[in-house]
């Protein structure tokens, strides 16, 4: 017979994660690290007081990490090579990047499409969607809307040239969206300590815009960030994607004073949230972990 903490962990429901990496992939992978070492904590912990053994079958998290770079930008790909010879920051989108463009939202459903329908055939009743990047956190909650109905999905597939999977493994239940803004706030407006704390956020504009838009619902500040300071945090974005160790002490540097630094003289108080998941300057608490921890909590309870 079970003893009763192994019981308690085998009798939670399943749940399997298709991951949208390649946003960047590092901080997919990182994401999954993060992910995979609360996981197995938060167990070890549940089967100490029976003093069970730990054993990865305990785990209640499943995965597919989708690592599709050169078919949803195959064309972005195609376009900044043909003008200038070789990839520039222009094959980046969202966040006041390249705009995202209706073909590249095609292909990432597509793809999620074929791997929520495999999950199901596996019979994984519970499948949800995760795409660790801030930024793009409005184009994850797009393809929701965009596998809904079967209406929806003729469109897709009607329009494109790649073959539909079974539409009633997709259709069956909703395929339930994770953003990291969403947990990010979720996992702060329960720790702060304050009433409403001020949030710095590194990260691209179009990541602020989207926090700024949830913040009034986590009652948190969002410290204003002017023109010269997006640029700084934008080239620091490139810099991580390239991880080049002395560009990455130069940016980490460059932003703890041309920017943390007059914040704090400024605002006070303030927690700085390193708002792009490529980041891991040490400036701040990280997107990318807090997204895995926000993971662990709604699985696992």
């Amino acid at each position: 017979m079970l003893m009763s903490a192994a019981g308690d962990l085998l009798d939670l429901p399943l749940v399997h994660e298709i991951v949208i990496g390649d946003f960047g992939r590092a901080a997919a992978l990182d994401y999954m690290r993060f992910a995979c070492v609360r996981e197995r904590a938060l167990i070890r912990s549940r089967l100490k007081s029976d003093e069970l053994e730990f054993f990865d079958e305990y785990r209640r998290l499943m995965f597919t990490v989708l690592g599709d770079v050169g078919f949803y930008k195959a064309e972005l790909i195609a376009q900044t090579r043909q003008t200038h010879g070789h990839l520039t920051r222009e094959v980046l989108i969202g966040g006041g990047m390249t705009p995202v463009t209706s073909d590249i939202v095609e292909r990432i459903a597509v793809t999620v499409a074929h791997a929520a329908a495999s999950a199901r055939a596996r019979g994984y009743e519970r499948v949800q969607l995760a795409l660790p990047c801030n930024a793009l956190s409005d184009v994850a909650t797009g393809l929701r809307e965009v596998l809904a109905t079967p209406q929806t999905m003729d469109e897709l597939f009607g329009r494109s040239r790649w073959p539909t999977p079974d539409p009633d493994l997709i259709l069956g239940s909703e395929l339930s969206v994770r953003t990291v803004p969403e947990s990010v706030l979720t996992v702060l407006s329960k720790e702060a300590a304050v009433t409403a704390p001020r949030l710095l956020l590194l990260g691209a504009e179009g990541a602020l815009e989207i926090y700024g838009r949830l913040s009034d619902d986590y009652g948190v500040l969002i410290v204003p960030i002017d023109t010269e300071q997006q640029t700084l945090i934008d080239d620091a974005v490139i810099t991580a994607i390239g991880g080049d160790e002395a560009e990455l002490r130069r940016s980490r540097d460059r932003l703890r004073q041309e920017l943390i630094e007059p914040a704090k003289e400024a605002f006070g108080e303030l927690t700085v949230v390193e708002a792009c998941t490529d980041f891991s300057f040490g400036l701040g608490v990280s997107s990318v972990e807090l997204f895995a921890e926000d993971l662990i909590n709604t699985c696992y309870g």
